[in-house]
């Protein structure tokens, strides 16, 4: 962004994030973009660096968002396992919100738009790994899991129901499906050994 007007900033990235869910990446245009924000093109191209920089930003707003709310849950865990599920919820959520809308689309059209935001993806995925091991260590968890291959089994259930075409509710639901069943294959029973 070029000028710091904060209303008129944030009414563009609201309208660009609803251009892409509604059209995708290629199914508008900066002109539209200012018809839905209610600027003149001018006004836009005042404020905006380029398409792909305003892309970015609401793609990194996505990323931004769900962090913290995995780490909203996570740090205010009363019960492990209600927590656990919490996440699973959220990752459901978010993984529906963002890659099935348009994420897939934007990470082809500009490829360092994907390298941006690798760093948050690291940051929750090792948060979430963490939050797993922590669960081994408690004992909610079976001793034999692994963090890091459980998270991987996590992303294989989201990539397979996204490229499947699920879509809205159908996928969130589904992944949160997948997730669960997952939880539950980890969770330690109680009075029962490894």
């Amino acid at each position: 962004m070029k000028i710091n007007d904060q209303q008129n900033e944030e009414r563009i990235l609201a309208k660009t994030s609803e251009l892409l869910s509604r059209h995708g990446i290629r199914g508008w245009n900066m002109d539209e973009l200012a018809a839905e924000a209610g600027l003149a093109k001018n006004t836009l191209y005042r404020i905006i660096v380029s398409k792909e920089k305003l892309i970015e930003q609401v793609v990194m707003g996505y990323s931004l968002r769900a962090l913290s709310r995995v780490n909203e849950i996570i740090d205010r865990e009363n019960n492990y396992l209600e927590a656990l599920a919490a996440v699973a919820a959220e990752f459901s959520e978010d993984r529906n919100i963002l890659y099935a809308d348009f994420l897939e689309d934007v990470f082809l059209e500009y490829p360092g738009i994907e390298k941006t935001i690798q760093s948050h993806r690291d940051e929750m995925t090792a948060r979430i790994t963490d939050f797993i091991w922590r669960g081994v260590t408690m004992g909610y968890l079976k001793k034999d899991v692994h963090p890091e291959f459980v998270f991987e089994i996590v992303m294989a259930i989201s990539l397979f129901f996204i490229k499947s075409g699920f879509k809205g509710k159908d996928l969130s639901d589904r992944i949160h499906e997948g997730l669960l069943c997952l939880l539950y294959g980890i969770v330690q029973q109680q009075g029962v050994s490894d």
